[in-house]
């Protein structure tokens, strides 16, 4: 039978999961972002291009 986690190790986990949830929405959200930068470019409105993003997700919402 295995040995039950200690609070240190659940806390670990628990954290790494979270980390990586977070960095892959990071990761989404710049993707999303650049391609819309570049559509946006080749159609000639750089002026959207080059405001910065609007926030649409309280980073709240992550978890």
């Amino acid at each position: 039978m295995a040995q039950p986690m200690d609070s240190m190790t659940q806390y670990q986990n628990a954290n790494r999961e979270v980390r990586k949830k977070m960095n892959e929405t990071k990761e989404s959200w710049i993707e999303e972002h650049c391609n819309t930068i570049g559509k946006e470019i080749t159609t000639g409105c750089s002026k959207n291009a080059s405001s910065p993003p609007q926030r649409t997700v309280s980073p709240r919402h992550l978890l």
